[in-house]
């Protein structure tokens, strides 16, 4: 499985406008990530060359170019809701006992009256709370040639950089 792209691409092995892209080998990380290493060549007939041993000769080289890179990240992620319970400062009504000087009774003894006076308190409270995390996601990947998924998704980029019409399938 390949790309070519049809139309003229500078690279630093010069210009070419038969460009043969393929992937490598992609790796997975576990925050949901795959990453797709990339090889580019001025032409298919110079991607036959480098299958030869390094250095023998005949051999080429993979060139490069900027705007393609050597790699291509995609995301395997999803949101989740997660409720969790977080402490906060939050304001709270008590009832605070005031004890003051009441009248003299028939005795001639004072006497106290007690009442309750709302106050506002700020205290630390445990509430529920929902946020959303993103969590690595590989079911999509599951059961599918993840290598399908790659060239999906490098062909998508070759196009948006040089035109559908440009990027032909081999």
């Amino acid at each position: 499985m390949a790309l070519q792209i049809t139309t003229e691409i500078s690279t630093d092995a010069g210009n070419t406008s038969s460009a043969y892209i393929r992937i490598v080998n992609y790796s997975l990380s576990k925050e949901g990530t795959a990453e797709f290493k990339l090889q580019l060549f001025k032409s298919e007939e110079d991607s036959l060359k480098a299958s030869l041993r390094p250095g023998s000769i005949g051999s080429v080289d993979p060139c490069k170019n900027q705007e393609i890179g050597e790699s291509i990240i995609i995301s395997l992620t999803k949101e989740v809701d997660k409720t969790t319970l977080v402490k906060k400062m939050v304001e709270t009504q008590v009832l605070e006992e005031v004890t003051s000087m009441g009248p003299i009774d028939q005795n001639g003894n004072a006497t106290t009256i007690v009442t309750q006076v709302p106050k506002i308190q700020i205290v630390e409270q445990e509430v529920e709370t929902t946020i959303k995390q993103t969590v690595a996601d590989f079911s999509s990947i599951q059961g599918v040639d993840i290598f399908t998924i790659g060239y999906k998704h490098l062909k998508s980029k070759l196009s948006e950089l040089y035109g559908t019409e440009n990027i032909k399938d081999c």
